[in-house]
């Protein structure tokens, strides 16, 4: 990170200023006195916008963020024994301005290249991804088998023990290594800690993205599928330049994506067994021949997932299109993972509103009329079908008004059937859109 000497200076008095009376946990974490109200207190000393660059970088919290998961892994590192005591009785930190301006030095070294890699579903694996061992999705998203993944993240970080790191955060039986796919990212961020990390967060909304593209496609519906595996994420970054060597952090994802992965599952229409047909070729014994018939069913199979897949990369390419494409997955994943009904009205709007909206074309004819309009145009194919698009559409769009303009807080059976409508209109605008984006 390039810092002017004003610059430096400021963060040395600020850093020293978080640590001033700091202490040490039992279990080994930094507790500072002011907690995070030091990140509100320090800011004016850094300024707002020297402060929203290290935000952007380290976390919300800016240098305290920064301050906060440098000195847990350092202290972690030390195995010092059980017990709360001072900052400043611990070897190397007995001075705050000393260890402030050794802290200065590795917020120089950020931001650093950061790969981020999750499990998929496992039900991806066994129908989507068969045969997958590696799929470029866009620049810096990828989706890896799981040897692939986790043998590239091992050699990548070859100086520190990946299982063991995993180890130490969540369970390694519940964490896949065969027999899964990853969905991997790579960022550049500061890896201090993994709550809050940006990396982590870029990382889980490209996810959210690539799960509402794929219900979208009606590649994935709700099953009630408990697939605990999936809950997981590994950050690594490589950081072989420090004494602390190459990271490796891993910690459950967010709960929506828990939820996701709890209660969706593929459903792709044509996964069953041929139908028996008086038509149909018979072997010697009389038996019916339904080889003919799996071999059909094999080439559908093969011919969607090549469909889907290309589907997907649509929203990973860096064109304004694709960037509206990629939001308003986000935005359609996030109102199938919403229990209320007025929550999925709001999502599923904005996920609309993404694909079909432009309010400087609005302010003649109202963005309502102007929206319900380009809907039924799009998805409709008769005067009558666009008829009725458009009146469902505008009653969506009272109740969305509703709750934006009034504070509407009570749900019925109307808002029930518009929430239903409005997720439905989103994913059929979204389909419609991948299927006119350019190859």
């Amino acid at each position: 990170m390039k810092l002017s000497t004003s610059d430096e200076s400021a963060i040395v008095v600020a850093i020293a200023e978080i640590l001033d009376e700091a202490k040490v946990s039992p279990s080994g974490r930094p507790l500072f006195a002011k907690g995070r109200d030091a990140a509100t207190s320090i800011k004016p000393q850094i300024g707002s916008e020297l402060h929203d660059r290290i935000a952007d970088t380290c976390g919300e919290l800016g240098l305290y963020d920064f301050v906060r998961h440098s000195l847990t892994r350092e202290l972690l590192a030390l195995d010092l024994k059980r017990g709360r005591r001072n900052l400043s009785s611990v070897e190397g930190y007995e001075d705050n301005l000393r260890t402030a301006k050794r802290l200065l030095e590795k917020l120089r070294e950020s931001p650093q290249k950061i790969e981020v890699i999750s499990p998929l579903p496992l039900s991806y694996s066994g129908i989507l991804l068969n045969g997958v061992d590696e799929l470029q999705l866009g620049d810096g998203v990828s989706i890896k088998s799981a040897e692939k993944a986790v043998g590239d993240l091992s050699r990548e970080f070859a100086s520190r023990n990946l299982r063991q790191n995993i180890l130490r955060s969540v369970d390694l039986e519940k964490f896949p290594t065969v027999g899964t796919h990853f969905f991997c990212t790579w960022h550049t961020a500061f890896v201090g800690g993994f709550v809050g990390n940006p990396a982590l967060q870029a990382h889980q909304d490209k996810l959210r993205s690539l799960h509402g593209c794929l219900l979208a496609l009606g590649v994935v519906e709700e099953d009630f599928w408990f697939d605990r595996h999936s809950q997981y994420a590994i950050l690594g970054a490589d950081n072989s330049s420090s004494e602390g060597g190459s990271i490796v952090i891993a910690d459950k994802v967010d709960t929506d994506l828990s939820y996701f992965y709890e209660n969706f599952d593929v459903t792709l229409p044509f996964f069953k067994e041929p139908e028996t047909s008086g038509d149909a070729d018979h072997d010697d014994d009389g038996e019916a021949n339904f080889e003919k018939e799996w071999a059909l069913l094999d080439e559908d199979e093969k011919r969607l997932q090549k469909n889907t897949i290309e589907d997907v990369k649509k929203i990973f390419r860096k064109d304004d299109h694709s960037r509206k494409l990629i939001t308003s997955s986000l935005w359609l994943f996030r109102s199938f993972v919403s229990s209320k009904s007025l929550d999925i009205i709001l999502e599923s709007t904005i996920a609309l509103e993404v694909l079909l909206g432009d309010r400087n074309e609005a302010s003649g004819i109202g963005l309502t009329k102007l929206l319900a309009n380009r809907c039924a145009y799009l998805l409709g194919d008769s005067d009558e079908s666009r008829r009725s698009l458009m009146e469902e559409f505008k009653s969506i769009y009272e109740i969305r008004s509703g709750i934006v303009h009034s504070g509407l807080h009570q749900t019925g059976s109307k808002a029930s059937k518009a929430s239903e409508g409005a997720r439905d209109l989103a994913g059929r605008v979204l389909r419609k859109e991948l299927d006119i984006a350019a190859g």
